[in-house]
């Protein structure tokens, strides 16, 4: 009996060492996390509904970011959970390399067991089912994304994202559909 208690002690420690290793969310907000829909606070205070049925909420970070500018919330259409926390900026091109790196840094040392994938200008960082994706998209004088060396200025984003959660906007959205039609 006392190497099952010694078995569940360890168990559950360990569980509870592996929860500190998870992506939770940024700026104050956290993945999974319920949003009211009446909330009318300062914290968040605009909404749209995007084409999926998604819920994009703007709002003041409680822990906000020297450079970004804009803090978006996704949440899921029928149950309002978090599923994608988005900041971000437009900046000066050579300043969004500079910011990203130390982006990119910081993460690095906050998660190092994170898998990290390079995919062109993206980087990601993943544990289990959420990641954290860091970019500069560069862009024209006219608004259009080009290359590095033709860019007059970027966009400096960060976006952390729960997979399962994202994945279940769709089966969300599908639940509101009346089905005598089909």
């Amino acid at each position: 009996m006392k190497y099952i208690y010694t078995f569940l002690y360890l168990l559950l420690l360990s569980s509870v060492a592996s929860g500190d290793a998870s992506i939770v969310g940024a700026f104050g907000q956290r993945l999974g996390a319920a949003i009211n829909p009446i909330d009318h606070s300062p914290r968040f205070y605009e909404s749209v509904e995007d084409l999926r049925g998604v819920t994009v909420y703007e709002f003041v970070p409680s822990k906000p970011y020297r450079e970004f500018t804009s803090y978006l919330v996704f949440a899921t259409p029928v149950t309002k959970l978090i599923f994608n926390i988005t900041a971000s900026a437009s900046i000066d091109k050579n300043r969004c390399s500079i910011e990203r790196g130390i982006i990119q840094t910081a993460l690095e040392e906050h998660y190092p067991e994170a898998e990290r994938t390079l995919l062109g200008d993206i980087t990601s960082y993943s544990i289990g089912d959420r990641f954290i994706d860091t970019r500069c998209e560069y862009i024209s004088n006219t608004g259009d994304m080009v290359d590095y060396l033709f860019a007059t200025d970027a966009v400096l984003s960060i976006i952390y994202v729960d997979i399962t959660l994202h994945d279940t906007v769709l089966d969300e959205r599908a639940s509101q559909v009346d089905k005598s039609n089909f």
